[in-house]
């Protein structure tokens, strides 16, 4: 998962599952989904915010996203912070 948060140039989300690209937009644009997959999260996108009448930020729905793939709560004061990075560790199970 990665959201990338620009002021001079686009943002964008990019959601991966083995090394392949499930779905990447630009949580500002409504349409132009890209990947092996870019619908599988669109009733997620629309619920969470994203879509034609968005009333949060773009990247704030961007996270909301991620929240609801990953089901990992991102406080306020992570959010806050200028950079943000983590590491993708292999699943054992």
């Amino acid at each position: 998962m990665s959201i990338n948060r620009h002021d001079g140039a686009a943002d964008g989300f990019v959601h991966s599952v083995d090394d392949e690209v499930v779905l990447r937009f630009t949580p500002l644009a409504r349409r132009g989904r890209k990947g092996a997959d870019p619908e599988r999260w669109k009733a997620v996108m629309k619920q969470v915010g994203l879509g034609r009448h968005m009333s949060d930020p773009p990247i704030a729905c961007a996270f909301a996203l991620a929240e609801k793939i990953t089901g990992v709560a991102l406080s306020e004061d992570v959010l806050g912070m200028r950079f943000l990075v983590a590491r993708t560790v292999a699943d054992e199970h």
